[in-house]
């Protein structure tokens, strides 16, 4: 996962300085990249409570479990 972002972030350094500041950066990607549901309920919520999105988005609109391991 660090390789695939090291193409976007940090692009113009070599890889291994990069690495240590993308990991330590990355703190919402977790071990085998699974999506952590409860975090994007409390997002999705604070979006709806502050207007920015309608309340019609719900979590079916925004994930699916076939394509991202969730916990």
């Amino acid at each position: 996962m660090v390789k695939l972002i090291h193409k976007y972030v940090y692009a113009d350094r070599p890889y291994e300085k990069a690495r240590g500041s993308i990991i330590a950066g990355a703190m919402r990607i977790n071990q085998g990249a699974a999506l952590n549901v409860a975090s994007v309920q409390d997002q999705l919520d604070w979006f709806k409570a502050d207007k920015l999105i309608k309340d019609t988005v719900t979590m079916q609109t925004l994930v699916d479990p076939s394509y991202v391991k969730t916990f």
